[in-house]
């Protein structure tokens, strides 16, 4: 067992969001375009409340301190926030990322919602499927 002291990274972010059933969401074609040297803001929809809520946002606060990376948070009952994504990220308007439970993976890859990250794309964003709990990694798979 490796014991290692790490912070808040964006991997360990991306680890806890999938550590509770999410998978990202992107839209196809959804691309920000950032000024040079300018910090983007991450848009994020889920349907978190109480203490799951609570702990997310403690979450994100940490990643906010520790990259600089603003994450706009927006809170949406859960079938609102399905129906919602089912209608948003066709039309481009989606947000960059979103939580959804891992037995919806199956519907949203169907109907084209998921963008697909291979292990080419994965790996060359420098994520390694040894660095995360396999459930969570593999729980995205589709």
């Amino acid at each position: 067992m490796r014991n290692r002291q790490r912070g808040m990274t964006r991997r360990r972010f991306l680890a806890t969001a999938a550590a509770t059933g999410a998978v990202t969401l992107l839209g196809p074609g959804h691309r920000p375009v950032l000024a040079q040297g300018a910090k983007p803001t991450i848009t994020y929809w889920n349907g978190l409340t109480g203490a799951d809520g609570k702990v997310m946002d403690d979450l994100i606060g940490r990643f906010t301190k520790e990259t600089g990376i603003q994450i706009e948070q927006q809170r949406i009952v859960w079938p609102d926030l399905y129906a919602k994504l089912q209608v948003s990220v066709p039309a481009g308007e989606g947000p960059d990322i979103a939580l959804i439970h891992t037995v919806e993976i199956p519907h949203f890859a169907a109907d084209g919602i998921l963008e697909v990250l291979d292990d080419g794309v994965v790996a060359g964003k420098g994520f390694r499927g040894e660095d995360y709990l396999q459930s969570p990694w593999n729980g995205g798979t589709f």
